[in-house]
């Protein structure tokens, strides 16, 4: 059969099972065995079950449940309300300064947790009926969080970062490294933003009153043991000290030091730890798998070479292609999962990227912001739907069409990082080791 033929067959088939309702790892790795039995050679089945005991064991992998034990362990020793408190003092007289807050909140969350959802959550428990109590408008203080939130995905360490770097075989480290300025200048616009918006419109966005310089530097060791981890994690990776998995562990240490020292951590919140992490690992794991397995049939197929071949034959201009992307991303994203977006769409044009010599590092970095904007995007954005739990008493309408500036903000910003590559790659390029 032709490979035009097995192609369809194959993606098709995938996205009937989704509209079904079956979960997007096991509609990949069912479309996947299901091709490979009925349209490829008896031969092809051999490497199925080497395909899941390699990418199942890997030692790359072990750097997500490390990174989401590390980010369990700081959730439950209250430090979410002390950040919040302290970024409050610092920025909260300033005009929209909760807003700004809780931004800087989630940014500095998100450094521990890798996570949208995880940050979305923790943070906009506390900022949303703070922001509320003080008189901000209900629909502006959830699309604060529900654009905020996301920046768990860019700031490292970063869930959809690892899963790229696994996918492309491109250094994790680096890819972290790469994160680091892009995460704050974005962190910055949204604040840029959100005073801009508070100085036109007061009324929606009051301020609180200001803190003396005394309360503001005595809040600071409230945040200490956050920055000391980041520190720890961000600087072991950029010095070439550890791998980013041996980086994890070491966070992971450091996290149980800090419950230990708060007195937060009792046998029955390690249990309830160890069994979020077994279920959000497994769900991860089985997406790679069928990942690679579809990976697999585009290679033993001659699909994914003769992709490669149909795009450069329509355009061999890396603009052209990287706006295509962009689209293609932005689109997927308000429909599909971000990290599932990134599991299908990147074996299909990884090759395409390294013909054109576009440096992997400075990909996954514009990867993963395109699949931040997918967790906002209306209307399957999941991080409006999670900040929206908390102001259930606004329609989710409202909150979707309140985070659209901030998509516009993110959309000048991958223009930005697009223009000056050189915000993505200082810092990976001077890093030593990993």
């Amino acid at each position: 059969m032709e490979w035009e033929a097995i192609g369809i067959i194959l993606f098709i088939t995938f996205f009937v099972l989704l509209a079904l309702g079956i979960p997007v790892a096991i509609a990949m790795i069912a479309s996947s065995i299901g091709v490979i039995l009925i349209f490829l050679p008896s031969a092809a089945i051999n490497q199925v079950v080497p395909i899941f005991f390699q990418q199942g064991t890997s030692f790359s992998l072990l750097t997500i449940p490390l990174f989401m034990l590390m980010a369990e362990i700081v959730k439950i020793t209250g430090i979410t309300e002390e950040l919040f408190s302290t970024m409050k003092k610092w920025f909260g007289h300033f005009p929209g300064g909760l807003g700004m807050a809780s931004v800087a909140a989630c940014s500095m969350f998100g450094a521990v947790t890798g996570s949208s959802i995880a940050t979305t959550v923790a943070i906009g428990s506390i900022a949303i009926p703070e922001m509320r109590k003080t008189g901000y408008n209900g629909t502006f203080a959830t699309a604060i969080i529900a654009a905020a939130g996301p920046l768990g995905t860019l700031i490292p360490p970063s869930n959809t970062g690892i899963l790229y770097g696994v996918i492309t075989e491109t250094s994790i480290g680096k890819i972290f490294m790469a994160s680091v300025i892009p995460g704050i200048l974005l962190t910055v616009m949204f604040m840029a933003y959100i005073a801009v918006y508070a100085l036109l419109r007061p009324e929606v966005a009051p301020s609180v009153p200001k803190s003396s310089w005394s309360e503001r530097f005595n809040s600071l060791k409230n945040v200490t043991s956050i920055i000391a981890l980041m520190i720890l994690v961000l600087g072991f990776i950029y010095l070439g000290v550890s791998t980013p998995s041996e980086a994890a562990a070491l966070g992971c240490i450091g996290a149980v030091f800090i419950a230990l020292f708060k007195r937060k951590l009792g046998l029955g919140m390690i249990k309830e730890i160890f069994t979020n992490i077994a279920t959000s690992t497994s769900t991860i794991m089985m997406l790679i798998i069928g990942t690679y397995l579809i990976g697999y049939v585009l290679i033993y197929a001659d699909i994914a070479t003769n992709i490669t071949a149909g795009i450069l034959g329509f355009s061999k201009n890396k603009w052209v292609i990287l706006g295509g992307t962009y689209a293609l991303f932005i689109l997927l994203g308000m429909f599909i999962d971000a990290m599932a977006i990134v599991c299908l769409v990147m074996p299909l044009l990884f090759p395409v990227f390294l013909s054109l010599s576009i440096d992997p590092v400075w990909l996954g970095v514009i990867v993963i912001v395109l699949s931040m904007i997918g967790f906002v995007s209306p209307p399957v954005g999941l991080s409006m739907y999670v900040a929206s739990d908390y102001s259930k008493d606004i329609p989710i309408g409202n909150v979707m069409i309140a985070v659209l500036p901030f998509i516009g903000v993110m959309i000048i910003f991958l223009i930005v990082i697009t223009i000056f590559p050189e915000t993505i790659m200082w810092l990976p390029n001077h890093m030593r080791g990993f």
